[in-house]
């Protein structure tokens, strides 16, 4: 990602301003209301901004969010938004001062708060609804509660460590109150639309001091099991590999519906998804290998832990349908394809743009092009077609970003790493092809 200038400094002043107490703030009183609502599907819930894979549902949500940065959860918006949802009366919240892992269970993997208070806060059938600035509407609010912040909550509100979790930490979806009914959704609070996890902060826009949480859950939930995507390379002849491959899946929520595993020195790579049990009329899991040049697929296979999932495997892609409380491991092996030819990869991390390479060969031949990456840490490849022995000089031109500036900060050509460019601008790498018939893959990394 580029590195930014002036904005480095704008964003925390903002967010200072924004979070700084007022000088009357020890005289007003401080509220929030906290709402939970019952839907029929996942579909029904519109995301939060960010649709990654820190989002806790176990199923992907519905429409985008209707809120831009920034901007308090309203409940006008919520229930235009959410038109199938209804109230929950007897929903628990907790509040603490910041995350403490997950709880796990059939309802997933949900982040829970740390250093729990021991108020109990809980939804009733209809209770006053007040404005930002806690002045009563007149109107009233269905499944729903409100409470007044006390001066530490307040005082953890404007130091951004007042935390609040639906459900109550090793119960996150009320099993003890409404037994297997509800899976969890969604949850926003305050200002805080950011990711879909269990936790959100609770902050003031200035000015205000009455802020709302809404918590989305379906009914009936499904259980849980886990996918474990693994990535491994073979090696021969002590080589070492850096390489980082896409998949295609249904099982990221990025809107990419792409997800990379990075394998660094031959080590496998991996990542878990905590999803949804495949039900009668459920679309099975998917996941696919893209082809990337210089390499080809040796092997995939995928296993069930307790036997109770199934899946079927076809050229680099995978379907399964998942048992609840099972983990299936789908494995891809890789290997080098012995072309005798050159690869130039190119990775960015954190944000994407174009990226200009040129390549002299052993006689003194040269070559150039483009390579634009897409999307973070998804690399774009650049097959040469140059197969001529010796060694070849490899130069990228750092291009000009509008927020910064790029840093090169690796290269790793045939797993073995070359001095990192920094800024360049112009980013150099040697790379050799020999008479044994191996290929050469160079990948260059900037932030």
């Amino acid at each position: 990602m580029p590195v930014p200038f002036a904005r480095v400094f704008v964003i925390p002043l903002v967010a200072a301003l924004m979070l700084a107490m007022p000088a009357s703030a020890g005289a007003k009183t401080y509220k929030v209301t906290l709402a939970a609502r019952s839907c029929p599907t996942y579909a029904d819930v519109s995301a939060n901004l960010a649709r990654n894979d820190i989002q806790e549902s176990l199923q992907d949500l519905g429409p985008d969010t209707a809120y831009s940065s920034g901007q308090a959860i309203d409940p006008d918006i919520e229930s235009a938004n959410q038109p199938r949802c209804t109230p929950i009366t007897g929903w628990e919240f907790r509040i603490g001062d910041g995350i403490a892992g997950q709880d796990v269970g059939a309802f997933g993997a949900l982040s829970r708060v740390r250093n729990p208070s021991n108020r109990t806060i809980r939804t009733v059938a209809s209770t006053p609804l007040f404005d930002e600035y806690g002045s009563n509407t007149g109107r009233r609010i269905a499944g729903a509660v409100n409470f007044n912040l006390n001066n530490g909550e307040t005082n953890q509100a404007f130091s951004h460590s007042l935390w609040v979790q639906g459900g109550v930490p090793g119960d996150p979806v009320m099993d003890s109150r409404f037994p297997g009914a509800y899976g969890f959704a969604a949850l926003r609070c305050a200002i805080d639309n950011l990711n879909g996890d269990n936790v959100e902060y609770v902050t003031f826009p200035s000015g205000t001091n009455h802020v709302f949480c809404f918590a989305y859950y379906v009914t009936p939930p499904p259980s849980s099991g886990t996918v474990i995507v693994r990535k491994e390379v073979t090696a021969t002849g002590g080589d070492r590999h850096d390489a980082s491959f896409i998949f295609d899946s249904n099982l990221t929520y990025d809107p990419s519906g792409a997800f990379s595993l990075a394998v660094s020195n031959n080590q496998p790579a991996s990542t878990s998804f905590v999803r949804a049990q495949t039900r009668p009329g459920d679309d099975p899991w998917q996941v696919r290998e893209r082809s990337m040049a210089g390499w080809e697929l040796v092997s995939l296979d995928c296993v069930s832990a307790d036997g109770t999932s199934s899946s079927t495997t076809s050229g680099a892609s995978a379907s399964i349908s998942l048992a609840a409380g099972d983990t299936v491991t789908c494995t891809y092996v890789n290997r080098p394809v012995a072309d005798g030819r050159l690869y130039v990869a190119k990775r960015s991390r954190l944000s994407t743009g174009r990226f200009a390479f040129a390549v002299t060969t052993p006689t003194n031949r040269n070559l150039t092009r483009s390579l634009t990456t897409r999307r973070p840490l998804l690399p774009a490849t650049w097959a040469t077609g140059l197969d001529e022995l010796g060694t070849y000089s490899i130069r990228e031109h750092l291009p000009r970003a509008p927020l910064g500036t790029w840093f090169n900060t690796a290269i790793s050509c045939d797993g073995r790493s070359q001095p990192a460019g920094g800024a360049g601008p112009v980013v150099r790498a040697t790379a050799s092809l020999g008479s044994d018939g191996a290929s050469a893959y160079c990948l260059f990394t900037n932030t």
